[in-house]
């Protein structure tokens, strides 16, 4: 199962429209990339933690994992039709949504940097934490999502 790991200002979007966006990433993940399954992750940042040339935005950010060796045409077709269609939902201004498809080391490499710095102990509480608020907001609004800050 591959992953795409979306950054969104805390309350810049409804719960429905978290949910549409998460449909549309979902059915061009199935079109261009693999009928592998997709698990969406919302990380939502809380206000004043997101800037955009040194100011403070709300900006939209999304990275979509794929195999090795995805053929650049298909990953330029998803750029264009995930960006059609998140400005679609959102009206948000194409110069604040940011699309990267990585292939599997460089996404896992993406992630993995968060943890670099945390002790074992700090380790273990950042994915308690992560692990609980991915499944209350499961339960509670129907996609995962946690916060980046604790």
């Amino acid at each position: 199962m591959n992953r795409a790991l979306i950054a969104i200002g805390k309350g810049q979007f409804s719960k429905q429209q978290i949910r549409s966006l998460e449909q549309v990433i979902k059915q061009n993940y199935k079109r261009y990339v693999s009928t592998e399954k997709l698990m969406v992750l919302w990380n939502l940042v809380p206000q004043g933690n997101m800037y955009n040339d040194y100011q403070e935005q709300q900006p939209s950010i999304i990275a979509i994992e794929c195999e090795e060796g995805f053929v650049q045409a298909k990953r330029v077709n998803l750029f264009q039709t995930c960006m059609q269609d998140w400005v679609a939902i959102t009206q948000q201004d194409i110069n604040n949504v940011v699309i990267s498809v990585l292939e599997k080391p460089t996404f896992n490499a993406l992630l993995n940097r968060n943890n670099q710095h945390l002790t074992t102990l700090g380790k273990w509480q950042y994915r308690m934490h992560l692990l609980s608020s991915l499944l209350i907001s499961k339960v509670l609004n129907k996609y995962y999502s946690f916060s980046s800050s604790i």
